[in-house]
């Protein structure tokens, strides 16, 4: 039998299934930026809020307005910018994304790992498509054990900047709190407190495949890739997620929704 048919099949099933993904995530975004309309809503509108924020912060609240744009900050008055995570308990969500390249601009530490990282993140694209075939994930199956050990060195070596650029964003004005709402509370944090912890956390393999790394059981690096975007240029980005409700007990303030 011919392979033809079962391929087409195979195509449009991918196809398919990228649809679906892109609607949930397009509605996952929506529900988000209604949401941060919502919340500054309740800051503008809720005193008793407004004061426990305001003690929090050690800064008397303004009048809160959604913040349009690309940067990190998605509401603000004229002393918090505060970024909002919607999500529910456990869920990882993507926490920054770009080529490979935008991180070597901006971290020079990564050059020394350069290789390895392009080898790991870049499959090489066959009439516009990456070739996942010729990757080489950071593993014991591609690595010795030392060039393993170097890449999580340099990591270490440079979490800090990458923290700051992958969570603050490369220009100002950064975030200072960030809002982990969920459907039952809302819980308020300083970045700075959150970028304090995760500067005392090491990076380490996650399993021994070695698709992705951890930090603090926050972060974690990897390829874009996915069953959605693995047939696209952009498969070869960069993806940092981040799992809010992981933030666990450091310093908050925490509300009722």
């Amino acid at each position: 039998m011919s392979s033809t048919p079962f391929a087409l099949l195979t195509l449009l099933a991918d196809a398919a299934c990228f649809r679906l993904r892109q609607a949930t995530a397009s509605q996952t975004a929506r529900l988000g930026f209604l949401d941060e309309h919502h919340l500054a809503e309740r800051l503008n509108q809720d005193k008793t809020l407004g004061e426990q924020l305001g003690q929090f912060t050690g800064q008397q609240l303004g009048h809160f307005q959604k913040i349009s744009g690309v940067g990190k900050t998605d509401l603000a008055d004229a002393h918090h910018r505060i970024q909002n995570k919607k999500t529910k308990p456990g869920q990882w969500q993507q926490a920054d994304r770009h080529p490979l390249d935008y991180y070597l601009q901006h971290l020079p530490a990564w050059g020394a790992i350069e290789t390895p990282l392009r080898e790991a993140f870049e499959a090489p694209l066959v009439e516009g498509r990456p070739d996942k075939t010729q990757l080489k994930p950071l593993s014991s199956q591609h690595h010795a054990p030392g060039q393993l050990d170097e890449i999580i060195r340099v990591l270490n070596g440079s979490r800090d900047d990458f923290l700051r650029l992958c969570l603050l964003g490369p220009t100002a004005p950064y975030p200072n709190l960030i809002c982990v709402s969920t459907p039952d509370k809302l819980r308020f944090y300083h970045y700075q407190d959150l970028i304090t912890h995760l500067s005392s956390q090491t990076w380490q393999w996650t399993n021994t495949q070695g698709k992705s790394v951890t930090l603090g059981n926050i972060l974690r690096l990897k390829r874009y890739g996915g069953s959605a975007n693995g047939n696209r240029a952009m498969a070869n980005h960069v993806q940092v997620h981040i799992c809010p409700t992981n933030l666990g007990d450091l310093r908050h303030l925490e509300v009722t929704r």
